[in-house]
């Protein structure tokens, strides 16, 4: 099992977990909440986030729409 796939994994338990409570937004907050905004800044500041890159793949998805 990868990294990401036991991350993805716990995730996915903490949040069926959160579900099964009484107070749902309590545990979302401090369990899965964080983890996947930290996931999710990874993985951005992993391709590098730059505007020109950005405008680079929208016009190329445009163009294959055309």
């Amino acid at each position: 099992m990868s990294p990401l796939t036991f991350t993805l994994t716990l995730l996915l338990l903490g949040t069926i977990g959160a579900a099964q409570t009484d107070n749902p937004m309590f545990w979302l907050l401090i369990g899965p909440g964080p983890s996947v905004v930290v996931f999710a800044g990874i993985v951005f500041s992993r391709q590098g986030f730059s505007p020109r890159r950005v405008g680079k793949r929208l016009r190329y998805i445009l163009s294959r729409m055309q």
